[in-house]
Formats: structure tokens, sequence, C-alpha cells
């Protein structure tokens, strides 16, 4: 459902994501975290307003395949015919809506690499549909204030621990 009123910020995403690959724009990246937090109210609202109807699960789910499937139809034969280096395991993974994980990992494909920001999609769709569902407006706030504390404290204890920025960019726990 598109709200008109969100263009603007959609564009300051789009833009900053666009720069920080062509341009390297240092700050670049908080344009996939701000389209995080677009899609993340947009389906809130989807949910909370379908929560107590019939169908719930199976239009949201048949919703997001038929927006999410096609393009990866189409995306990981084509990879599968133009690279000689991606992995079995690692396809696989990303088929399986792990490329945050597989990225870490010496499975990694640089033609795919950018499904990392659809795997934490996809995670998202697994268990917030649930938590809206099943859980009270109070209890939901309750749970989001949790992930608003306890994230950016696992990523300062988690800091300490990797040598690199990787895992801390590019997994779903990270990116609550």
């Amino acid at each position: 459902m598109r709200q008109r009123q969100l263009d603007g910020i959609r564009a300051i995403a789009i833009l900053s994501v666009i720069a920080l690959h062509h341009f390297l724009f240092p700050v670049g990246w908080a344009g996939v975290d701000l389209f995080f937090v677009l899609s993340g109210f947009l389906i809130t609202r989807i949910l909370i307003q379908t929560r107590n109807k019939p169908g719930y699960w199976t239009k949201f789910y048949i919703k997001r395949a038929g927006r999410i499937l096609p393009p990866l139809m189409i995306l990981f034969p084509a990879t599968l015919a133009l690279s000689h280096h991606i992995k079995p395991l690692g396809l696989l993974g990303y088929v399986l809506f792990l490329g945050d994980y597989v990225n870490i990992t010496s499975y990694s494909s640089g033609l795919l690499i950018c499904l990392w920001s659809l795997a934490i999609e996809e995670h998202f769709y697994m268990i917030w549909p649930f938590t809206v569902r099943y859980l009270t407006r109070k209890h939901m706030a309750q749970v989001l204030i949790a992930v608003l504390v306890l994230e950016p404290v696992l990523r300062v204890i988690t800091t300490h621990f990797v040598a690199t920025y990787e895992p801390i960019y590019y997994l779903t726990f990270f990116s609550a």
C-alpha cells in the first residue's frame, strides 16, 4: 500500500544507496536502514489492519512471494549461467534467504552479495506477522522497546569479538 507522503523519504534512501555504490558516499549505507524502517512501518500497518481477518496468513505471504520470487527466478539461473565461481552451498544459502549469513563466509558470491538485505526482510516477514497477530498493542510496544534497547547493546558487545564490520552490518539480529 503506497503512501505518497513517504516518497521523499524513499528518494533519500534510494539516492543514499546509489551514492554509496557509485561515489563511495560514506553514510550511504543508512539508505538501506531507512528502507528497513519504511518497510517495517508499512508492513506493520498492513498486518495490524488485517490481523483479525480471514486469510491473514495466506494473503500476506502470497503477496510477499509475488513480489520477491519472480525476480529471483530470473536472478538465480542468470547467476549460474554467468558465474563459474559460485559454490553450490553458497547458492543454496541465498535461495533459502540466508544471504546475510552466506556473505560472511567463504561461500559468498559477488553477484549475489546484495541479497543480504532481502534476507533480513524475509526474516522479518517470518517473525513479525506472529508478533502482530498474537500480541496486544501493549505487548508489541514492549517487544519493540526491548529490541530498540538490546540491539545496539548487542552491537557494542559483539564489536569487541569480530575482526571486521561485516557480521554486524550483514546479520539480521544486528539490523533489528
